[in-house]
């Protein structure tokens, strides 16, 4: 039988694998590259969007989630004010969250990830990590090294994004699924969840 020191580091490792599952890594100042020499950061920031043509119907935000996931990771719009937009990232159906590591795709050229959060849910976690991918893509990673975890059994904000939106034709976010996990306190054990994505579109 495992000592409680023992099984903490355990779940320490486990939380590590849960960050490496994601590849996330720190938000590097001035657009420093990452390890694997990706560009992250305030360069990433910076992608140049194209002049409006003409006037456009307002922002409007779609999520695929339905309801009838019972563990699920999905998106919803907090606000959308013009071309700015605040979307959480929401989580349900773990009794004991310990981390939750995701990537999150979009088109590079539409959407500009103008800030990043963790949700004050978290109350000072050992590991808050962001990225911002070059090539559409936010990672994230949040959680507790040790036997420690927050309700999650019903909707719970982990995460909050401001994105700026360009253009007219809708704009979708994905979750890359295979290369996230949620991590339950309870055992220490990835929680097979539900990925819910959506889309931005013009009213």
């Amino acid at each position: 039988m495992f000592s409680h020191g023992t099984t903490t580091v355990l779940r320490g490792v486990a939380l590590v694998t849960v960050l490496l599952a994601s590849g996330c890594t720190s938000r590097l100042p001035g657009g420093q590259t990452g390890e694997d020499g990706g560009v992250t950061g305030d360069a990433a920031d910076s992608t140049t969007k194209p002049d409006a043509q003409r006037p456009l119907g307002e922002w409007r935000f779609v999520s695929d989630d339905e309801g009838g996931a019972a563990e699920a990771v999905a998106l919803r719009a907090k606000s959308i004010d013009g071309n700015s937009a605040t979307i959480e990232v929401t989580l349900r159906g773990v009794p004991q969250l310990q981390g939750v590591a995701f990537r999150l795709g979009f088109p590079a050229e539409r959407v500009t990830v103008k800030d990043h959060e963790r949700s004050p849910a978290w109350s000072d976690p050992n590991v808050a990590e962001f990225a911002v991918r070059p090539e559409g893509e936010i990672w994230g990673g949040i959680g507790h090294v040790g036997a420690w975890g927050i309700s999650a059994e019903r909707e719970l904000v982990v995460a909050t994004l401001q994105l700026e939106l360009s253009g007219s034709e809708p704009i979708d976010l994905a979750f890359d699924a295979p290369r996230a996990m949620v991590l339950s306190a309870e055992d220490g054990r990835p929680v097979e969840m539900t990925w819910l994505g959506g889309r931005f579109q013009r009213q």
